[in-house]
């Protein structure tokens, strides 16, 4: 192993949270390395030109919305262009509950709306009490499952089904393993209201030059050195700053910033090791494992948009069409789907759509990714009020960010560039305190 280099300060992990924090502190005047175990940035975004059949494609997150303030900041100090949402009226519009499969403009029978109304309220409701900015633990009651938040309420099933289906394909997981408290804190930061929310998520744009364009533009605007395929193996705390060990080389800053997903962190090795609250946090992981299925598809072409449960696509909608071929894109949880049998792969469509015919199909497994260990952040019933602010607490000089542990909108890109700019901010303001404490 090589003399070990030293600098001022040593981010880990290049997606956008840490991208962002090393441009924030390196046009500050400090020293940063920035090392990434990918052969790539972007963290859980990953954009491939001509990945499906033609296709570029975004095998992780990709949307964004005009009310996200941190990352439509980054857009127009960049010039990234833009794709707005195809907002006209699809031909296919089915909605999947415990029922069965409806085809119509609305969600649930005409005689449940009020019960949609009244679902969609309390939602409201909760929304408007994180609002007024009580800390955690005075939103305590609803730090619970999302299906015990509703359970009074004594929901149809077809209401129910697209209540599930919503939020199970926003989270990436079972609506049983997603804290109503975590949903009211993305309502809130979307407008206040559950339809606000829904314009966030299905109406926003897209990067036109995918998720790249934008992390690469933070990265070039940066004098911090990056450097990809360095996996981190251990972070030792020392007398007189952090030593950081790789596979073929050993660092040493004043600080460090693990940018990683939160999921990962148990596969570094902290000495002295971390506090026993933060492991207790790192031991309930949050609840993202799901999937994001990529189809290239025929006889389907107008436009669909699918939402509902059972699955096993909670969410399924076009993304782009040409010639006879659609691009469409489903989430859901469960048992990944073989894109290898595209037969199989049919079938699965063919629940919603009977004629379609898939000719190409792909996705990522970020669950089992040796450096995501998990798709985005979604926290579970109890871990806002008795895990979230260990985790986002510094450990001596390491300072952690990243979407995970944003506190504006965790598990999005926007949460990711907020966390990075923050941890920037708190590392210098320290330095600084420490520094004027010694003179």
């Amino acid at each position: 192993m090589s003399e070990e280099i030293s600098t001022d300060v040593i981010v880990i992990g290049g997606g956008f949270g840490g991208v962002t924090a090393a441009r924030e502190l390196s046009s500050a005047g400090v020293d940063v390395i920035v090392l990434e175990a990918r052969n790539r940035l972007g963290g859980r975004t990953w954009y491939e030109k001509d990945r499906i059949a033609g296709f570029d494609v975004e095998m992780g997150g990709g949307w964004l919305s005009a009310d996200e303030a941190f990352v439509m900041a980054e857009v127009r100090r960049y010039g990234v262009e833009l794709i707005e949402a195809d907002t006209s009226a699809p031909k296919h519009l089915i909605w999947r509950s415990p029922a069965g499969v409806r085809r119509s403009a609305l969600p649930v029978p005409f005689e449940q709306l009020a019960e949609l109304e009244r679902a969609i309220g309390r939602m409201d409701n909760a929304a408007s009490q994180v609002d007024r900015g009580l800390d955690l633990e005075a939103q305590k009651e609803l730090d619970v499952s999302l299906p015990s938040f509703f359970e009074d309420l004594r929901l149809p099933s077809e209401t129910l089904g697209v209540l599930e289906g919503w939020w199970t394909g926003l989270s990436s997981s079972d609506w049983s393993n997603m804290s109503a408290l975590f949903v009211s804190r993305l309502i809130s930061r979307a407008g206040g209201t559950f339809m606000g929310m829904t314009n966030t998520v299905m109406l926003g744009p897209r990067f036109k030059n995918g998720t790249l364009d934008l992390v690469q533009s933070i990265a070039q605007d940066s004098q911090a050195k990056v450097l990809l395929n360095s996996p981190v193996r251990q972070i030792v705390t020392v007398e007189d700053g952090v030593r950081v060990v790789t596979d073929s080389q050993n660092y040493r800053a004043k600080a460090v910033i693990c940018a990683v997903p939160t999921s990962t962190l148990a596969s570094i090795a902290f000495e002295p090791e971390l506090d026993a609250d933060k492991k207790a946090a790192l031991s309930v992981r949050h609840a993202g494992s799901g999937f994001k299925l990529w189809m290239v598809a025929r006889n389907v072409l107008g436009g669909v948009f699918s939402i509902g449960a059972p699955g096993p696509f909670n969410h399924l909608f076009t993304v782009d069409e040409r010639g006879e071929d659609a691009l469409l894109v489903g989430f859901g949880h469960g048992e990944r789907p073989d894109i290898r049998d595209l037969s199989a792969v049919s079938a699965l469509l063919q629940q919603y759509l009977p004629e379609a015919e898939v000719v190409a199909a792909d996705m990522h497994d970020w669950f089992t990714d040796e450096f995501s260990q998990g798709t985005w952040a979604v926290y579970p019933p109890g871990f806002s009020t008795g895990h979230e602010e260990a985790l986002r607490r510094p450990h001596g000089n390491i300072f952690f960010c990243g979407s995970d542990v944003s506190e504006v909108r965790p598990g999005y890109i926007d949460g990711a560039i907020e966390s990075g700019i923050t941890v920037a901010q708190n590392l210098l303001s320290k330095v600084t305190n420490d520094l004027c404490r010694r003179a």
